[in-house]
């Protein structure tokens, strides 16, 4: 091959070499700068994510000491509304009385690890329902709360600290007299169970008036038996806590019999108050008539017995009874301005001064009986029935008082002859789902007050609980 022309091939070569490489080089140039945009954006969206993830880490660690504490914490409630209808007779002041009530509860319990249990109880209100109406001895509606008129009030206020495996516990603070004792499995909470007074509490019994100051003790040796001591401020006002006292002591066996479970509770009480017997109520009358000397009070105290069992017979069937007594010779607890001169406020008069006797006293015992059966056997597991039957044996003092003095009671024209007072209820609960029931509700009240001659008085009512 010609040098020259071997030359100008290669001379060519290079050429097209350098050409190709100025025509490549922007290109070249544009994907690295590409390139580095990415890495840069990539870099950011790392840093970013170094960012989140330590936000995610210091959010995470709030969660859990935020989540730490709800752990110890748990919250419940429920609402309560109650619809009442009472056919009484033309004689009583209101016929046909439709009344409602209405009941709200927020639970709130803290876990305090091995130093017990904090316990606060928000309640709030309002309505008294028919109760006003008919003015039985037994209550209708032993969830009616129309003294608090939609306030809100601490109803219960404890801590409870558990010794030797929690076979002793000690509890104090603001408590609930009538959780203490008298306990039932099918008889005792108003909201879902039985609506009269005479089926969720012991009728025959001075309870204090109210939420008071006290403490409990529970030993618990075994799961058999147990034994409570309540000692409470009867007073109930925060003052002089120790000056009138409930006490009370209750034994408790529990028993299961090829799956069915018994309970069988049986306890004494007292309480301090000053107190009337009934021997000085006609001597208190005179007085306040202008035909005898002041004398207000005695201080004998009132105390008595009692006895709640309940017993399941098959899965489905649970009865119960209850049986209460207390001193006879006590007419009333009395306040303690009564006793010096004032007769304004004292234990016989109402604040407009007039006679208006209302004693603890009338009922001198007091029984029921009583059961539920589930929805099981209709395909309704949930659902429960429940009948009850109950009579509120008045004392015989009492008697007299009412065939001497019925001109004080809230029935007109009647002549004051005095019987027990005999309560019989039905319900059927619906319940949809955990959180909601319904209930349907009948009560019959004959010798309504105590009194032969008041007519009967029939009741249907309606409930909803929203529980949370």
């Amino acid at each position: 091959m010609d040098k020259g022309m071997y030359g100008k091939e290669k001379l060519g070569f290079i050429a097209a070499m350098m050409l190709a490489f100025l025509l490549i080089t922007p290109f070249n140039a544009a994907a690295q700068q590409g390139l580095q945009e990415e890495i840069r954006e990539l870099k950011e969206r790392i840093q970013q994510l170094e960012k989140n993830v330590e936000k995610n880490q210091e959010e995470s660690k709030e969660f859990r000491a935020i989540k730490e504490k709800f752990e110890h914490l748990s919250i419940g409630g429920g609402i309560t509304g109650i619809i009442q209808n009472a056919y009484m007779d033309n004689d009583w002041d209101d016929d046909n009385a439709a009344d409602g009530s209405y009941s709200a509860d927020i639970e709130i319990e803290v876990d305090m690890d091995r130093w017990g249990t904090g316990f606060l109880h928000l309640e709030t209100g309002d309505g008294d329902n028919v109760t006003d109406e008919i003015g039985c001895l037994t209550g209708s509606n032993a969830d009616a709360m129309g003294d608090m008129e939609n306030d809100i009030e601490i109803s219960e206020a404890l801590w409870t600290f558990g010794l030797l495996d929690d076979r002793l516990n000690l509890t104090a603070g603001k408590l609930d007299p009538v959780t203490l004792m008298d306990d039932n499995r099918v008889a005792k909470d108003e909201t879902t169970q039985f609506m009269a007074d005479i089926f969720v509490d012991q009728l025959a019994m001075e309870w204090p008036d109210d939420y008071t100051p006290g403490f409990q003790v529970v030993v618990a040796p075994c799961e058999l038996f147990d034994l409570k001591m309540v000692a409470l401020s009867a007073d109930t006002d925060w003052e002089d806590l120790f000056n009138h006292m409930f006490y009370g002591a209750e034994i408790a066996v529990h028993t299961e019999l090829n799956g069915l479970k018994g309970n069988y509770r049986l306890y004494g009480w007292g309480n301090d108050r000053h107190h009337v017997e009934w021997g000085d109520v006609e001597d208190e009358i005179n007085a306040y008539q202008g035909a005898g000397e002041k004398e207000y009070y005695d201080d004998e105290d009132n105390y008595g017995i009692g006895l709640s069992l309940d017993q399941q017979v098959t899965p489905d069937i649970t009865l119960f009874a209850r049986y209460g007594w207390q001193n006879d010779d006590i007419a009333a607890a009395v306040e303690e301005e009564a006793n010096e001169g004032d007769r304004e406020g004292a234990w016989i008069f109402n604040e407009d001064g007039d006679l208006v006797f209302e004693p603890y006293g009338a009922v001198e015992q007091s029984w029921s009986v009583g059961g539920q059966i589930t929805g099981r056997r209709w395909s309704r597991p949930d659902d429960v029935f429940g009948i009850a039957v109950g009579m509120a044996m008045i004392n015989d003092d009492y008697d007299d008082y009412l065939e001497d003095y019925a001109n004080t009671r809230l029935v007109d024209g009647v002549d004051g002859d005095a019987g027990n007072e005999l309560h019989f209820e039905a319900y059927y609960s619906f319940f949809f789902n955990e959180y909601l029931a319904v209930s349907l509700d009948a009560q019959i009240i004959d010798n309504p007050r105590g009194d032969k001659d008041a007519d009967t008085v029939y009741m249907a009512g309606l409930r909803t609980q929203i529980s949370f």
